[in-house]
Order: C-alpha cells, then sequence, then structure tokens
C-alpha cells in the first residue's frame, strides 16, 4: 500500500484545533509536566455507507502528538463491533490523539481528542465509506469567485460548494505517471501563480500542471467548501480571463461590485447585464448563466484596471456562482467532511 496522509491527519490546518483542545484541557501534572501517564484510547469504527461493506479487520492507526511532536504511533485491527482498544497510550497536558482507520483501500482520518491525566479511558471514533468510482454523483451547487485589483496583478480567491450525493466516497480511476488516482481537475485561467489553499486541499495531495491542479484524494460523501488564491499579471488596464468548469454547475451569477470608490472597474463578453442593489445601497451588475455542463469555458474580460494599483487596491469585481440565490453562503449548511485517500 501506498502510505499517503490523509486530510483529516495532522497538518497545520489542524494545529489549530488542537491547541484549543489543549487549552480547555486541564492540567494532568502538577509538578513535572513531562512525567509519563497512560491511559486507554478505545477507537470505534463506523461505516458511513449504507449496507456497506464490513470494518471488521480494518486496520486502524492512533497518532499521539504532544504539540507537534509525535510520541507514539500505534496500529491495531478492528473487532467485529469495530472497535480497538490501544493500552498504555501516553497522556498528560498537551497531549492529543489522531486515529485513522484504512478501508476499501482508502485512508479515512477522525477528529483529534485530548488523552488528559486522570481520565483512564478515552474514546475516538473514525467513519469510513466504500468507495465508488462513479464521478457522476460529483457537482458544484456554489462557485463564488473574488478577483481583487493589485498593483500589477489581480488576487483571485475562489470558494465553492463541492457536492457528492452518495453515500460512497469517489474517487477516480484515471491514474497519473506517479499512479495518483487524478479525482478533481481544476482548470485556472492562464498565467495563474502564487496558489494557496485554506480550506479542504491539501496541498501535499495537490499535482500542478501548466493550465492548473488536480486533487489526488477522493471526495467524502457530503457537502464541502472549497477554498483557494492565486495571482493573474497585469500589465494594462484589461485582462482576459478564461475559466473552464470542471462539474456541472447549477447557475451561474457573475457581478461585479466596485464598492464605495469611483471606478471603470467593468465585465465584458457576457452580453446585457443586470442589475442589483448591494448592502450599502450600491447598484451592482450581474450576469446569469444556468445548467452548465462540465467542460464549459466561460470567457470574459475586466477592463478598467488601475496599472499602478493606486485606486485599483479599493476596486472590486466579484464572480459568483450560485445555487439557489446571490446571498448564497448565508444558506449553506456544511457538513464536516471526513476526506478518504488512495492507501
Amino acid at each position: 500500500m501506498k502510505n499517503m496522509i490523509s486530510r483529516e491527519r495532522f497538518s497545520v490546518k489542524h494545529l489549530t484545533i488542537i491547541i484549543a483542545i489543549c487549552l480547555l484541557s486541564r492540567p494532568c501534572i502538577a509538578g513535572d509536566a513531562a512525567q509519563a501517564q497512560s491511559a486507554s484510547v478505545t477507537v470505534q469504527v463506523l461505516s458511513g455507507t449504507a449496507n456497506g461493506t464490513t470494518v471488521e479487520g480494518d486496520e486502524v492507526t492512533l497518532q499521539v502528538y504532544r504539540h507537534k511532536q509525535l510520541l507514539q504511533t500505534l496500529t491495531g485491527k478492528a473487532d467485529k463491533t469495530g472497535k480497538v482498544v490501544f493500552k498504555e497510550v501516553s497522556c498528560g497536558e498537551h497531549i492529543v490523539g489522531l486515529v485513522s482507520a484504512i478501508h476499501s483501500n482508502m485512508n479515512f482520518g477522525g477528529r483529534p481528542v485530548a488523552i488528559n491525566e486522570g481520565v483512564k479511558d478515552v474514546s475516538a471514533s473514525v467513519e469510513v465509506f466504500d468507495v465508488s468510482y462513479d464521478q457522476s454523483k460529483l457537482s458544484i451547487h456554489t462557485h463564488h469567485l473574488t478577483v481583487k485589483a493589485q498593483q500589477d496583478s489581480l488576487l483571485v480567491t475562489e470558494y465553492f460548494q463541492l457536492v457528492n450525493s452518495s453515500d460512497m466516497a469517489v474517487s477516480s480511476q484515471q491514474e497519473d505517471n506517479k499512479k495518483k488516482s487524478i479525482v478533481l481537475k481544476i482548470m485556472l485561467p492562464k498565467g495563474f501563480k502564487n496558489f494557496s489553499t485554506s480550506s479542504y486541499f491539501e496541498e501535499q495531495a495537490l499535482e500542478f500542471t501548466g493550465d492548473g491542479f488536480y486533487d489526488t484524494m477522493a471526495v467524502p460523501p457530503g457537502e464541502h467548501l472549497v477554498t483557494f488564491s492565486y495571482t493573474l499579471d497585469t500589465d494594462s488596464d484589461a485582462l482576459d480571463i478564461v475559466r473552464r468548469l470542471s462539474l456541472p454547475t447549477s447557475n451561474v451569477v457573475i457581478f461585479a461590485d466596485t464598492g464605495k470608490t469611483a471606478c471603470n472597474v467593468k465585465i465584458e463578453g457576457l452580453g446585457a447585464p443586470r442589475t442589483m442593489t448591494g448592502n450599502q445601497g450600491a447598484k451592482m451588475e450581474y450576469y446569469t448563466l444556468s445548467n452548465l455542463a462540465a467542460d464549459t469555458e466561460i470567457s470574459f474580460k475586466i477592463t478598467g484596471l488601475n496599472k499602478s494599483g493606486a485606486s485599483g487596491l479599493a476596486s472590486w469585481v466579484i464572480l459568483a456562482i450560485v445555487f439557489c440565490a446571490i446571498s448564497i453562503f448565508a444558506v449553506l449548511k456544511l457538513r464536516p467532511g471526513k476526506t478518504p485517500q488512495k492507501s
């Protein structure tokens, strides 16, 4: 099996969660905090797939950390009830356990748990799913793109609601030359730079190409908020943008909001705009597209950019792909994702 990191295993993104758990947990050692302590940790493996394959025999791993320092790695097999009991687990102040399980040749992670001194028995769980290669279960209900003018560049931040409508983890039979699954391919505008991600994606699981990137992790059931950003160089007062959609998208609304600052930023190439009133009474122009298939290409031009960035820093162009309404994220109820990955 390939030893790859699950989204729910320890990463920089989990550091905030771990610190919060540690701060809320009571100190376990009055004197020497480094004293050895032990506890028993029971991990319950739960199947999230209706009538799914048994979890008996699934390999479960418990990793024990103090801050970012790995103290122990313990493994065991799930019994008929889906449980694994780990004995002699280190416990104490700022000690956290991370659990994961391999099911259907995929690695699934659970949430971190505090392992405090004085608590002899700690419970943890990890939800696993059977794996499907039917990518027709994947779609985007909501896609929100924000483009901010900076000096000599545009900062593009994308948010979208990725939906897996099944109760199975969706992967792909297509593989790259490293034998990694090409699960979700994102086509970005030509010349993108300075990519970063702050939710859902793990950068170590991404592979970049000249026209975008692809994710090698399977998509768990439910809804997942995906966030990433990149920049596009600007060397004139206009920029052509081509954005190809990776998955079927229900409705597309593209609108420009210039805020309180007077400027000439416009979107061109999408026909006649409609108008609406923003939260502060400002008039905004927007464009509507519906029922877009996968691989649909949206092309438009942003004009009125300020090359020097003097007024461009106050000018925003907001592009939104919405499922039900323009106020998209007010009604989102995102299910916490458990993210599998090929092992």
